[in-house]
């Protein structure tokens, strides 16, 4: 089908429309009188009572939570709860309980992390020694095991270094 544009005369490009799917459109509904339909001419159907009955089914992951084990629930409120005081406190009761774990991981971490950013250091001492010292203090706090005597005295060997070089430790 051509078209004309009506000012010059000149022909526009076809108009083309696309073929839209219909779940009918296999039937010739001018042919059929609408007293010969069936319902496999209309489709699949439900009640109203399905209707109503899926309307009143909880998601399905609802569904999921009711069938898991009651640890399978606690477990995963226990982690929101923690999580949500980390948010909220910086530290979770976890942390409190195994406070020694808790600082040794987080300052070791730090100080690991701070060797690659290092730029002063004490003037008493070369750079390179001094992100040696870090390392090492750093790796020490890492390492700790409450259960092993001789991580345990690095650690504290590696706290009471923090102590004393306290106020070198900012970059």
């Amino acid at each position: 089908m051509e078209s004309y544009d009506g000012a010059g005369g000149t022909k526009a490009a076809p108009v083309r429309r696309a073929k839209v799917y219909h779940p009918m459109s296999h039937l010739d509904l001018a042919r059929i009188d609408p007293s010969e339909w069936t319902l496999e001419d209309v489709g699949p159907t439900r009640t109203l009572e399905e209707i109503e009955a899926e309307s009143r089914r909880p998601p399905a992951r609802l569904r999921r939570l009711a069938k898991a084990p009651w640890w399978a629930l606690e477990r995963q409120l226990a982690r929101r709860r923690s999580l949500r005081k980390r948010r909220e406190r910086g530290w979770t009761d976890g942390d409190l309980w195994n406070l020694d774990i808790h600082l040794c991981r987080h300052l070791g971490s730090m100080l690991v992390a701070q060797v690659g950013e290092i730029r002063n250091h004490p003037p008493e001492l070369e750079h390179g020694e001094w992100c040696a010292q870090v390392r090492r203090a750093g790796d020490a706090l890492l390492a700790y095991d409450p259960y092993d005597a001789e991580r345990v005295a690095e650690a504290r060997s590696a706290l009471r270094w923090v102590a004393e070089n306290l106020v070198d430790l900012w970059d």
